[in-house]
């Protein structure tokens, strides 16, 4: 139930699995029926009056009320229970005093209208009814379980089966003296209790159904909701330093017991369960939990983009502020659908809680907060340096990431992998401007798998905040294991088997896991694959059988070379291809193509552009303007970037002009034109050569392909790329069929100037009009 949270639940696990009780109000009990209770939470009347009517017409059972539940209810606590509160509810008890009334109305089976409480719309169906106790009307008898298989306990944790030597809650022999100690301790918090009770219901006499007094003007919700601590419970001292906190735990951790347990499918919403403590010796005001989101700030990972926040639909609250005594907690479900209406179906995002961007939204919104007297006083406490402390929970990932706790809260949203797609993941290192992009790639079972045991870990915040603890210059870099001495690994592993079916090399760049192998087994049959991975910084052949690839290194190798052990790393984003293209781009200011889609001339159809860097090549005759593959030709690009930027191609032999200085020519047609080299001729070169990067891109009409050298006998030389290239005038399917060429781009505009262009003609200048946020200058050679 919205609201509160047991603070019996939150002892036993820091953040118990389900945010439950907000209805509870003190711990005082009458010696009275007692309910076991289900209820549907929904936002409006009008929504719980369409529901009831739902229910109505499937039966109006526990079964149609149960599949309600499943259906509409917003208590992410006891949704899964079918709507069923954890505890028995008793007359002016523990609960919301509304509820708790309309509950005792009801008999056995019975389901009440809509109603009211400070936490939204209930329908509430009473399951069962007994004595206090369960001396009366429990289906398992007086003083059992209800399923009969065990004795119940009293309220002071003592077993009822007529023996009571033992505490159920310590297991050690019963103290008399300490019993009376507690029964004492419990009256005289029970006789208070049940004065607060009456003045509160004294107060709610005076209220209409609609929540406003008897002349018309709206009333004010009594304060917070108050989780009664259990009489024998420890408590730690409170801290002098520390005062509130706000705990943030995705509600996939509830039904999850390890991994993905903060990777959101597109089609669920971001639900979150929010927890206020109060961990200082004097009470302290906090915001009333509905109104948390007004201060989250939502930052896109992959671009360190805020994302815009919408709180037009978010209602008028009882309260703006409530109080907290020590170690009280309340809580709330929240959607950060409802307020950030941005979020894609694919990206990675970082949520923190800000105290400024809390009073500023709070202020936009509802004016008159300002007129509250004590709103200066809360405004200075939750925007100072020790205001609202904001901690994650994510359980199970591993015993060292159980106790590291960020200030804030990382989630992704992300689709199912799909091995027939291509996906990026872009690593943020402390202190280095230069991201690192791997292309994550696997066709075969090891590799495949391979790959999606990367994406689940790095979208489920895994590997924040660890680090490369192993770095050999020059050779590796090894990093990803939780307990930083390779002996750590996740809860999610993938078992025995895994290998490199892909035949991948382990050459400089290549991303692979580690594979652990069992001496019975050997390498050669697999092994078990953790989160554990490295980048290879040389040629390592030797491992080729050992591990298995799962990507390359396309972006910020040069940050490996001068990586340090124990860099650490602060976030990994998983973005599908058009997002890597959306995030790196840039467009230069002068000659810039418009980056769009265009139709080229010449009566071809319409060529796709979005994404790519795109280039200017300018002739006497005309200008081309060329789109450039960075996705299968990386480096070729990174190479004619920079050579193009330092106006290498704008300059030929003898202080002249670079040219097409040949052609291939067939039936009196030209097929080819070659240019790329500052010599004029087939020997000019920047003075490297380039590894090939064959690909699946066509030698059609426009393309753009990497001339190679030939040797003795007309075969081609491989890796001897350097900067000459040729441009198809035609289609020449005779260099598609002998897939050995490097296609790196292709003419999206301007082929009629290609047609004009013949042997001679010079290029005036080469000009990059756009291109991405990356480190051409990095780049793969073959010498």
């Amino acid at each position: 139930m919205q609201g509160n949270v047991m603070a019996v639940a939150v002892s036993k696990r820091f953040v118990a699995a389900a945010v439950i009780s907000g209805l509870l109000l003190s711990a005082t009990a009458r010696a009275e029926d007692e309910l076991k209770v289900a209820h549907v939470l929904v936002g409006s009347k009008a929504e719980a009056e369409a529901v009831a009517k739902e229910i109505t017409a499937a039966g109006n059972d526990a079964k149609s009320f149960k599949q309600a539940v499943y259906k509409h209810s917003k208590d992410a606590a006891t949704k899964p229970l079918g709507g069923m509160l954890p505890t028995w509810l008793r007359d002016n008890g523990s609960y919301d005093v509304a509820f708790t009334r309309a509950a005792f109305e009801l008999q056995a089976g019975q389901i009440s209208g809509p109603v009211k409480s400070q936490f939204g719309w209930h329908l509430i169906q009473v399951l069962e009814r007994r004595a206090k106790g369960g001396a009366g009307v429990s289906k398992g008898g007086a003083g059992v379980s209800k399923d009969g298989a065990g004795p119940s306990k009293d309220s002071a944790g003592l077993e009822k089966d007529g023996t009571a030597t033992k505490s159920a809650d310590t297991g050690q022999p019963f103290d008399p003296i300490a019993q009376a100690t507690k029964i004492a301790e419990q009256q005289a918090a029970a006789a208070k209790a049940k004065a607060e009770a009456a003045a509160a219901a004294k107060a709610a006499d005076g209220k209409a159904a609609d929540g406003k007094a008897a002349d018309g003007k709206a009333t004010t919700v009594v304060s917070a909701p108050v989780v009664p601590q259990p009489v024998n419970a420890r408590r730690r001292p409170a801290s002098k330093g520390r005062k509130a906190s706000l705990v943030i735990e995705s509600v996939l951790s509830e039904r999850l017991a390890q991994g993905n347990q903060r990777s959101f499918l597109p089609t669920e919403a971001v639900e979150l369960n929010l927890m206020l403590k109060n961990e200082s010796a004097d009470p302290v005001k906090v915001p009333s939990p509905g109104l948390l989101p007004l201060g989250f700030v939502v930052t896109r990972l992959s671009d360190s983009q805020t994302m815009p926040a919408d709180f037009g639909t978010m209602a008028d609250p009882a309260d703006f502020f409530v109080e907290l005594r020590t170690w009280q907690i309340v809580g709330e479900v929240v959607s950060l659908n409802d307020h950030f209406k941005t979020l894609s179906a694919s990206g990675r995002y970082e949520l923190k809680w800000d105290g400024k961007a809390f009073f500023n939204n709070l202020e936009a919104r509802f004016p008159k907060a300002i007129e509250l007297p004590d709103y200066p006083a809360i405004k200075t406490s939750l925007t100072g340096v020790k205001g609202l402390v904001v901690d994650q929970v994510f359980r199970d990932a591993s015993p060292s990431l159980l106790s590291r706790q960020r200030k804030g809260f990382s989630f992704s949203v992300f689709p199912r992998v799909d091995a027939k797609a291509k996906y990026y993941a872009r690593l943020k290192l402390k202190s280095e401007t230069t991201p690192v992009i791997f292309e994550l790639s696997g066709t075969k079972y090891g590799n495949k798998r391979a790959v999606g045991q990367f994406i689940k870990l790095a979208n489920d915040g895994f590997y924040d905040a660890l680090n490369f603890y192993d770095v050999q210059k020059d050779s590796y870099a090894l990093g990803g294991c939780p307990s930083s001495n390779g002996l750590g690994a996740p809860a999610m592993r993938l078992p025995n088997g895994l290998k490199n079916d892909d035949q991948v090399q382990h050459t400089r760049g290549t991303v692979s896991f580690v594979t652990r192998t069992s001496p019975r087994q050997g390498p050669i049959k697999g092994g078990e694959i953790g989160s554990i991975f490295f980048v290879s910084l040389k040629d390592h052949s030797e491992w080729d059988s050992d591990h298995v690839p799962f990507g390359k290194v396309v972006e910020g190798l040069e940050v490996f070379d001068r990586l340090d052990r124990n860099k650490r790393i602060e976030s990994v984003a998983i973005l599908t291809p058009e997002e890597y293209d959306a995030t790196g781009s840039t467009v230069a200011v002068t000659g810039a193509a418009d980056g769009g889609t265009g139709a080229a001339d010449g009566g071809d159809a319409t060529i796709i552009v979005s994404g790519y860097p795109q280039a200017i090549i300018k002739t006497a005759k005309g200008d081309l303007k060329i789109s450039l593959y960075d996705d299968v030709a990386y480096h070729t690009i990174a190479s004619f970037i920079t050579r193009a930027e330092a106006g290498f191609f704008d300059k030929g032999p003898d202080d002249g002009k670079m040219s097409f200085f040949d052609s291939l020519d067939q039936g009196g047609k030209t097929i080819a034109l070659m240019t790329g080299s500052p010599t004029n001729d087939a020997t000019g070169g920047p003075g490297y050569k380039l590894r090939d990067e064959v690909n699946a891109k066509k030698c059609e009409r426009g393309a753009l392909v990497m001339l190679k050298e030939q040797d003795e006998v007309g075969g081609y030389v491989p890796n001897s790329a350097g900067s000459a290239f040729f441009i198809c005038v035609q289609p020449i399917p005779f260099f598609d069929f002998e897939g050995k060429f490097t296609v790196f781009g292709r003419v999206t505009s301007g082929l009629e100037t290609l047609d004009k262009l013949a042997k001679g003609d010079e290029i005036t200048e080469v000009q990059i009009t756009k291109k991405k946020k990356r480190a051409y200058e990095s780049f793969r050679k073959a010498n």
